[in-house]
């Protein structure tokens, strides 16, 4: 307690004129001090809320980059597997001989796979690949024949000439042998 008379009376306080004075300085520079603490935090806020933008503003840029390159790369894959699909659609399941084995492969193309199976040369008749059959089929009835015949699997896809794969070859129809034959030189 001051041993001054108290002549001022803030709040439940009896103040002499020097302490009330202090008093109302120091109050002031509270009330400086937290307009200043809320300036800096309202500064503080916006610096923040700018940066929380400018941070969205790159997440949704990114976020449309990857949506853009998704779509390049759905594209890209649905062109690739059209045309897998237009290959299957057209694909046929061969079977050509080589000595006593007989090799069980898929194409879309079968001349040229011939021509690739013969070394890449065209042959004459007497070459030592020769074309057995075909039938109707891609990858999937291709496997289909490597697990009928498993038990003949000499190596990757060549077969030992058993009597059921010579039996399932002979009840093959032909008529595609003929015409893919002549069409790259490799008629009979």
């Amino acid at each position: 307690m001051c041993p001054r008379s108290a002549d001022i009376h803030w709040g439940p306080l009896d103040l002499c004129v020097i302490h009330a004075e202090a008093l109302t300085v120091l109050t002031v520079r509270r009330a400086r001090h937290k307009q200043a603490f809320r300036y800096a935090v309202v500064r503080e806020n916006e610096y923040l809320l700018s940066r929380a933008n400018n941070v969205e503003d790159e997440i949704n840029a990114g976020i449309e980059e990857f949506t853009q390159e998704a779509a390049r790369h759905n594209e890209r894959w649905q062109r690739k597997e059209d045309r897998r699909l237009a290959r299957a659609e057209a694909s046929v399941v061969y079977y050509v001989c080589r000595g006593d084995l007989i090799k069980i492969g898929t194409t879309s193309n079968l001349g040229p796979r011939l021509i690739a199976i013969n070394g890449g040369v065209i042959v004459p008749p007497q070459a030592t690949v020769k074309l057995l059959a075909t039938e109707s089929g891609g990858v999937e009835v291709e496997a289909q024949r490597h697990a009928q015949f498993a038990t003949d699997r000499v190596a990757g896809e060549w077969f030992k000439a058993s009597p059921a794969l010579t039996e399932h070859i002979n009840q093959l129809p032909c008529r595609q042998i003929d015409t893919e034959m002549r069409t790259h030189g490799l008629a009979q």
